[in-house]
C-alpha cells in the first residue's frame, strides 16, 4: 500500500524559455483568418467516452470540416472520427473509447472555413489527458516475470486486434511482442531484429497499431498487418537511436517520429503511407529521451530532449522544422516526460536524472520553475498516468542499477510526494502506463535488464459486516461458554471494485491466524464459526483474511466468552423457557415447584436464585437459600382469584452468565359455600302466615351473584307451624321465634342459620309488643302521607289485612287503645 511522504523540495530557479516573447495564444494569433477560441489551451483533460468540442470565432460551413480531424491516441491508437457542427462549433467523437490514462493528440487540419469565406490558414495541435475511472489508494503487486534479457524500451497498444493492451519490447538482443489475455497475463511472440526505444502508433493509417524503433545503427518502421505479424523497414540511417516519441509535426494528420540520438537528433517525416524522411536536427548532444508536446502554446507539437549534458528544447516552427532551446542545466538525463502538473492547461515537464529528478513547472510566460525532488535514484525513464484517480497525472520513475522504481503522486497543484516503498529492486530502462487486466486502474509494465516485470495496480479487497460497513482493524463479538443463550454469530461479507470486473481471481476468506483457546474456521461467504475449548470462559482472538489474488486484508476478531449460563431442571427434564404448574383456587397446599440448576462446566460454581419478575395476582417467594442448586417456591393467589398468573425465576452464576424461565400458575376455581351473615328485619303478627324469601337473607358467596339460582330451605320449629317457606305463628304466642334456615348456590349449601321472627299482635306497629298511642300516631302519619309506610309498617299496622290502611285499622288502634 502506497504511503506518502512530504514533498522534498531543494531548490527553486526559473529558466527561460527563448521563443521571442512570451508564449503566443492561440485563441490570438495574426495568422488565422479563422480562429479556433476553445480549446484555448495546448494541454487539458478528458473522460474516456467524452467527445472534444473546438469552438471558431465566426459560424463555420459544415462542408468543410470533412476529414479535417484527427485523433491519435498514445496508447489506442487512430481513431475514427465523426464531426457534428452547429455554429461556431464543431464536437469530435470516436467510435471506440479513449484508454484511461493516455495522452490524446488532436490535430485540426488546415482549410476549414467560416461562413463568411474566412480560412484556417494553418493546422492545429491539441493534447488531451484521459483521466482514470475511478478514485482508489494505488498499489501494485508483481502479476507476471517477463523473459530474460536486454530490454531497453516498451511500448503498450493493442497489436492483435482483441482489445487488450500488449506489449512491445525493444531488446538488444532481440525484440520481442508480448500478447495479453485481458487479465494481464502475457505470453511471448519472439520478433528477431534488435532496438534501444520504442514507439508505437498506427503510421500507415491501415487501423492497425505498428512499431518505430530507434537502434543503434538503422531505425526501423515495423508494420503490423492486424495480428501481431510486422513487416519490419530499415530506414538507412546510422545514428544510435536511444529515445523515440510519434506525435503530429507537420500538422498533416498522421505520426512523425523524433529521435533522440547519441549525436545529431533526427525529426522522421511521415508521408501518411508509413514511409519516413529524415531531417537532421545538427546538433552534437547526446540525447537519451524525448518527449513531444505544445510547451510554447503555438498549436504544434515541440519536442523535450534529456540530454545527458544541458537539456534542449526544440521549437516546432509548424511544418516539423525545429528552433534549438538550451535549458541552463547540466545534469545527467536519461528520460522525460510531458503533462499538465498543476491544472492551469500548459504542459510542465518531469525529468528521469541520474541523480535526483526534477519537475519543470510551465508558468505560461515561458518560464520554468524547478523542484528537485531530492531523491538520489539513477533515474532512466518517466511514465506518466493517473495512478491514485483523483484526475492529474501522477509518475512512474523507472530507476538504473537495481535500485526500485519509484511511484511520484501528485496533489494537482504539480507538487509530487513519493511512496515510501520502492517497486521492485531490477535495473529498469523503460515503462509504460495503462490498464493491462481491464480493471480501469492505470498497471505498469517495465522494460528490465534482466527480468522485466508487469505491475498490476490493485484495489485490496474490504472486509465488511453483515449490513455492508467496512470494518477497519477488529470486531468483537460475545458469547456464552456453551452457546445458551448466546451462540458465536459472525457474518462478514466483502468489497472488492477491480476484482469484481476482472474476475483475475475469486475473493478468498481464511483464517490467518488461529485462535488460542478454541477453534475458528470461515465459509467462502465469509460465515464465520468459533468453538471455544472445553470449559473455557474468558478472552480469545483470531485474523480472518479476505485475499483477491493479488493483495489481503486482515481483521481480528476478539471474543469474550461468558462463564456458561446455568441449566434449569424439574424433575431431571432441562427446562428452557418455562415450566407449568396448576393449582386450586384458595388451597396453597397444591402449589409445587422445585427447580434445580447446574452449570455444565463448573458444577461446583455458586448459584444465586431470584424472582426477576414478581406474579400479577399473588405472591411468590422462595422460602429458603437462594444460593443452593435446588430451590423451592412457594405462590399464593389473591384470596378468590382464578385464573392463569405468571412470574420470572432466574439463576446466575458469579461471572454475570444466567438464565430466566417463566414460571406459569393455571389457578382453576373451587367454590365456596355461601354463607347466611343475618336477616332483614323479620316481623310475624300474632296467628297470621308470613312467607320467608331469599331478600329476607343476607347471604355471602364469592363464586356466584346472590340471589341468582339459589334456593332456600327453611325448617320446622317450636312455636309455629310450617307450610314450604311460609310459617304461622302458634295460637296466643307473641314473641320471638328461632327459624331454622340455610340455602344452596347451586352446589354447597351453607350452614344452618338460626332466623329471628318477632311475632307482635296486630296493629303493634312500632313491635314493642303492645298497641298503644305511639301506634295511633303511626297510623295517622301513614294516612296523611307524612310518613309513607314501608312494607313492613303496613304489614303491621293492616289489622284486616286488605293490604292498605284506612279508617278501619284508626278505629281498631283507638278502641284499643281506650279499652286497655
Amino acid at each position: 500500500m502506497f504511503k506518502k511522504s512530504g514533498p522534498e523540495m531543494k531548490m527553486f530557479f526559473v529558466k527561460t524559455l527563448l521563443i521571442g516573447g512570451v508564449l503566443a495564444m492561440m485563441s490570438v494569433s495574426s495568422a488565422y483568418a479563422l480562429k479556433i477560441v476553445s480549446p484555448n489551451t495546448p494541454f487539458g483533460k478528458i473522460t474516456s467516452k467524452a467527445g472534444i468540442a473546438v469552438k471558431f470565432d465566426e459560424n463555420i460551413a459544415p462542408g468543410t470540416v470533412t476529414d479535417k480531424a484527427v485523433i491519435n491516441g498514445s496508447v489506442s491508437g487512430l481513431h475514427t472520427v465523426k464531426i457534428s457542427v452547429a455554429t461556431t462549433s464543431a464536437t469530435l467523437t470516436s467510435e471506440k473509447n479513449f484508454a484511461m490514462g493516455e495522452v490524446l493528440t488532436v490535430t485540426i487540419k488546415s482549410g476549414i472555413q467560416g461562413t463568411s469565406g474566412s480560412v484556417l490558414a494553418l493546422p492545429r495541435v491539441f493534447q488531451f489527458f484521459v483521466t482514470s475511472a475511478k478514485k482508489t489508494t494505488p498499489h501494485f503487486f508483481s502479476a507476471q516475470d517477463i523473459g530474460n534479457s536486454d530490454s531497453r524500451g516498451v511500448a503498450l497498444g493493442d497489436f492483435n486486434k482483441d482489445g487488450y493492451l500488449d506489449a512491445f519490447l525493444a531488446d538488444a538482443a532481440a525484440n520481442m511482442l508480448w500478447l495479453n489475455d485481458g487479465k494481464g497475463t502475457f505470453s511471448i511472440q519472439p520478433l528477431g531484429n534488435t532496438g534501444n526505444a520504442v514507439a508505437a502508433g498506427d503510421l500507415n493509417r491501415d487501423g492497425h497499431t505498428d512499431v518505430f524503433i530507434a537502434d543503434t545503427g538503422e531505425d526501423k518502421v515495423l508494420l503490423n498487418d492486424g495480428t501481431g505479424n510486422f513487416t519490419a523497414q530499415t530506414l538507412g540511417d546510422s545514428d544510435a537511436g536511444k529515445g523515440a516519441a510519434l506525435g503530429d509535426l507537420d500538422g498533416d494528420g498522421d505520426l512523425d517520429a523524433f529521435v533522440a540520438n547519441a549525436g545529431a537528433d533526427t525529426v522522421w517525416i511521415n508521408n501518411g503511407a508509413g514511409i519516413f524522411t529524415p531531417r537532421s536536427m545538427g546538433d552534437s548532444d547526446i540525447g537519451n529521451g524525448a518527449a513531444l508536446g505544445d510547451l510554447d502554446g503555438d498549436g504544434d507539437l515541440d519536442a523535450f530532449v534529456a540530454n545527458s549534458g544541458a537539456d534542449k528544447i526544440w521549437l516546432n516552427n509548424g511544418s516539423g522544422t525545429f528552433t534549438e532551446q538550451s535549458l541552463e542545466d547540466s545534469d545527467i538525463s536519461n528520460g522525460a516526460a510531458l503533462g499538465d502538473f498543476n491544472g492551469d492547461g500548459y504542459l510542465d515537464v518531469f525529468v528521469a536524472n541520474e541523480g535526483a529528478d526534477k519537475v519543470l513547472l510551465n508558468d505560461k510566460t515561458g518560464h520554468f520553475a524547478e523542484t528537485v525532488l531530492g531523491d538520489s535514484d539513477p533515474g532512466k525513464y518517466i511514465a506518466l498516468g493517473d495512478f491514485d484517480g483523483d484526475g492529474d497525472m501522477d509518475a512512474f520513475a523507472a530507476n538504473a542499477s537495481l535500485t526500485p522504481d519509484r511511484i511520484w503522486l501528485n496533489d494537482g497543484k504539480g507538487v509530487f510526494t513519493k511512496d515510501e516503498q520502492g517497486v521492485g529492486s531490477s535495473s529498469s530502462n523503460s515503462a509504460a502506463v495503462g490498464d493491462l487486466n481491464g480493471d480501469e486502474l492505470p498497471d505498469v509494465f517495465v522494460a528490465n535488464y534482466g527480468v522485466s516485470k508487469v505491475w498490476l495496480n490493485n484495489t485490496p479487497p474490504e472486509i465488511r459486516d453483515k449490513d455492508g460497513k467496512a470494518i477497519a482493524k477488529e470486531v468483537a463479538v460475545e458469547m456464552d461458554e456453551n452457546s445458551k443463550p448466546e451462540a458465536f454469530v459472525l457474518t462478514l461479507t466483502s468489497s472488492d471494485s477491480d476484482n469484481a470486473l476482472t474476475a483475475r481471481q475469486p475473493l478468498t476468506w481464511s483464517i490467518s491466524k488461529p485462535a488460542q483457546h478454541g477453534s475458528a474456521s470461515v465459509g467462502g461467504t465469509g460465515s464465520v464459526s468459533y468453538t471455544p475449548a472445553a470449559d473455557y470462559d474468558g478472552k480469545d482472538s483470531f485474523d480472518v483474511q479476505l485475499r483477491d489474488g493479488a493483495d489481503s486484508v486482515s481483521i481480528t476478531v476478539n471474543v469474550t466468552i461468558r462463564m456458561g449460563v446455568p441449566v434449569i431442571f424439574s424433575q431431571n427434564k432441562e427446562i428452557e423457557n418455562f415450566i407449568s404448574v396448576l393449582m386450586n383456587e384458595d388451597k396453597t397446599d397444591t402449589f409445587s415447584l422445585t427447580l434445580t440448576a447446574s452449570n455444565p462446566s463448573k458444577p461446583s460454581s455458586i448459584l444465586t436464585w431470584v424472582i426477576s419478575s414478581a406474579a400479577a395476582h399473588g405472591t411468590a417467594r422462595i422460602p429458603g437459600s437462594n444460593t443452593v442448586n435446588s430451590v423451592s417456591f412457594d405462590y399464593v393467589p389473591n384470596k378468590d382469584y382464578a385464573g392463569r398468573d405468571t412470574f420470572n425465576v432466574q439463576v446466575g452464576n458469579q461471572k454475570g452468565g444466567s438464565v430466566t424461565i417463566s414460571v406459569i400458575v393455571d389457578i382453576t376455581p373451587e367454590n365456596d359455600a355461601p354463607v347466611i351473615t343475618g336477616p332483614n328485619f323479620l316481623t310475624a303478627i300474632i296467628e297470621r302466615p308470613l312467607e320467608i324469601r331469599l331478600t329476607d337473607l343476607k347471604v355471602v358467596d364469592p363464586d356466584n351473584f346472590y340471589p341468582g339460582e339459589f334456593k332456600m330451605e327453611v325448617s320446622g320449629g317450636q312455636n309455629y307451624t310450617l307450610s314450604g317457606n311460609t310459617l304461622t305463628p302458634a295460637a296466643g304466642f307473641r314473641g320471638e321465634l328461632t327459624v331454622p334456615i340455610k340455602v344452596n348456590d347451586g352446589k354447597l349449601d351453607s350452614a344452618v342459620f338460626n332466623l329471628p321472627v318477632e311475632v307482635v299482635p296486630s296493629g303493634d306497629i312500632d313491635g314493642n309488643q303492645k298497641i298503644d298511642l305511639r301506634d295511633v300516631i303511626l297510623v295517622l302519619m301513614i294516612l296523611t302521607d307524612i310518613q309513607p309506610g314501608d312494607d313492613v309498617t303496613i304489614h303491621l299496622a293492616d289489622v284486616n289485612d286488605d293490604h292498605k290502611i284506612g279508617i278501619q285499622e284508626l278505629v281498631f288502634i283507638l278502641n284499643f287503645v281506650l279499652n286497655h
